[in-house]
């Protein structure tokens, strides 16, 4: 330091000590400090330089050019003991200054710094081994970067708050790996922070409103911070709530083995997740929403796959920002369950592992359990396609050949036995079998012209009027001037029944034996096979021949053909039958 002799009242940019072991001492003091605070330096660095104490006096510089001129110091990688925090403090007071940094000491143990900070003595904020209630950073408008990662070793605990109130325009800060044992702090005046690293310490116990007053923050470090992996799957997204900016997240190395889906549904501009060295079996977050992402480091986890979702989804980020992902060394496998990822390796646009010499190419494990790699399984995908899936086609291909030849032999039986099997379907699901109550009339009666007393007058009362059937003639029901073949139609599809008086008069009227003869036999359907009653009034034998009628009745079941003499009285039973056969109701 007394080299600096020749150096006072100078203007210089940087003074730079770092890494030299000889300065002859391993105090800084008032002494060693003499020439220093008479140089306009901007940056002084004293760098691992074996420094272990830096006293309060030394850093109070007056109105010096030092204290005028001096915006960056670093401290860092010294052995720093005694009043470290003091130090902290005093060095605060250069007004210009925008940076500072004292991480990396190597120190065992935080000496009491008792109140220094103004407070009385109540105070219970723990430094090491000592209590203090809260302290508030001393002014440094112009600071913007903060370093004391590893420079408080022993801390164990932060103050409940911490007030930054006149250090405004803080942009960085970093209290990593100050073996904190608790994370339940609460920060005033940091509106301005853009990055924070919290990296290292024992967060297990963290509050979920630890981060709501950091509004500006873009870049959060939380690499090995061991908070408690339940909490974390819960109530991870109240922690980020606030963080709406957020564009760089580092999760690495927390243990952590599941994430709620919609863990980040506030950081709309995230841009890089790191999520290396916990132990995910699967990334389970929704990735759709962040759609600026460029970097996502899955690297050293426990997945052995992704979900055809989750390859999408990397996908449609990759078209849109040329995404880069990082798997190395998650024990993947390349198997039969799930050869569509290791195409999936081979074929998609996004970068994986772009700074590995043997970037896409990835060690996995076969289905019997040798280690291969990703190159060597696509080399050789389609053997691995057939073993995986020539079982299972092979199988599907003997099904499908039974079914046709089972469908084959259903056809022949189907097309040999059509109509029966048409209606036995429909009488066991009754599906909208014709019913008696569904027609107007009971029986529709065909009858020759000649044959009209015998139907207009013997049947009502042998029919009608003791049995309820209701007769529908077409004498009483055909009006003038009507086109007979139309009523005679009409009126067989309003009838239930369909019965035909056989009479010699009968076999000679054309529209008698003839037309309604041809519509009875048209009536005659699989849902209703027994819908005609043919009543021979005299002997068939004595008859003249009926061709039509022929046809008819090998159609009409033996049953439904009765022998009646017009002579019959009404009580007769014969009359009694057939009103049971018109009445009768199969289904």
């Amino acid at each position: 330091m007394m080299a600096l002799y020749g150096l006072q009242h100078q203007q210089m940019a940087v003074i730079d000590f770092s890494g030299v072991h000889a300065l002859y001492t391993t105090d800084v003091d008032v002494q060693t400090m003499k020439y220093a605070r008479t140089i306009c330096v901007k940056r002084l660095s004293f760098a691992n330089t074996n420094i272990q104490r830096f006293w309060n006096r030394a850093a109070y510089a007056g109105h010096t050019p030092i204290a005028r001129c001096l915006q960056e110091i670093d401290l860092s990688g010294n052995r720093l003991v005694g009043d470290v925090m003091a130090i902290f403090v005093a060095l605060l007071y250069f007004k210009n200054l925008t940076s500072f940094r004292m991480d990396s000491q190597h120190i065992n143990s935080v000496r009491q710094a008792g109140c220094l900070l103004g407070q009385n003595s109540s105070c219970t904020t723990k430094v090491g081994n000592y209590k203090l209630s809260s302290f508030e950073i001393p002014p440094a408008p112009k600071l913007q970067y903060l370093n004391i990662s590893a420079g408080l070793r022993k801390m164990d605990k932060l103050p409940s708050h911490i007030n930054f109130t006149f250090v405004e325009n803080l942009r960085t800060l970093d209290i990593s790996y100050c073996l904190l044992s608790t994370c339940e702090t609460t920060f005033f005046g940091l509106k301005k922070l853009e990055t924070f690293d919290l990296s290292g310490n024992y967060c297990y116990n963290i509050s979920e409103t630890f981060f709501d007053f950091f509004p500006s923050l873009r870049n959060l470090r939380l690499s090995n911070f061991n908070v408690n992996p339940e909490f974390f799957r819960e109530r991870a997204w109240r922690m980020f709530k606030n963080l709406e900016l957020l564009q760089t997240l580092d999760l690495s190395d927390n243990n952590l083995l599941h994430l709620d889906p919609s863990m980040l549904r506030a950081q709309r501009h995230l841009k890089e997740l790191n999520l290396a060295g916990n132990r995910l079996q699967s990334l389970s977050l929704d990735l759709a929403p962040h759609k600026d992402l460029v970097l996502l480091d899955l690297s050293h986890n426990m997945l052995p796959t992704l979900l055809p979702r989750e390859m999408q989804e990397l996908d449609t980020l990759s078209a849109r920002h040329n995404l880069s992902l990082r798997l190395r060394g998650n024990p993947l496998l390349c198997a039969c369950s799930n050869l569509d990822f290791v195409r999936w390796i081979w074929a998609t646009a996004v970068d994986l592992d772009r700074d590995e010499s043997s970037a896409g190419n990835y060690t996995c494990v076969t289905d019997a359990g040798e280690v291969s790699d990703t190159q060597r399984v696509m080399e050789e995908y389609d053997f691995h396609w057939r073993r995986c899936h020539g079982q299972l086609m092979l199988g599907i291909a003997s099904a499908a050949f039974l079914l046709q030849m089972l469908a084959l032999v259903i056809a022949y039986v189907v097309s040999r036995s059509w109509t029966h099997l048409r209606y036995m379907w429909k009488v066991m699901k009754r599906l909208r079998l014709p019913r008696r109550e569904h027609f107007r009339r009971d029986a529709y009666v065909g009858y020759a012209d000649a044959d009209w007393r015998l139907a207009c007058l013997t049947l009502p009362g042998c029919l009608q009027e003791r049995h309820g059937v209701r007769l529908l003639l077409r004498d009483f029901e055909e009006l003038p001037g009507s086109i007979r073949a139309e009523s005679i139609i009409e009126h067989i599809d309003d009838s239930w029944k369909v019965l035909l008086l056989v009479t010699r008069d009968f076999a000679t009227d054309e529209w008698a034996c003839g037309f309604t003869v041809q519509q009875a036999q048209r009536s005659i359907t699989d849902t209703m096979p027994d819908r005609v009653i043919v009543v021979f009034m005299e002997d068939p034998a004595r008859l003249p021949p009926m061709a039509s009628l022929e046809r008819l009745l090998r159609m009409v079941p033996e049953s439904n053909v009765l022998h009646v003499k017009k002579e019959t009285p009404p009580g007769h039973p014969v009359w009694d039958r057939l009103a049971e056969l018109i009445l009768f109701d199969s289904h």
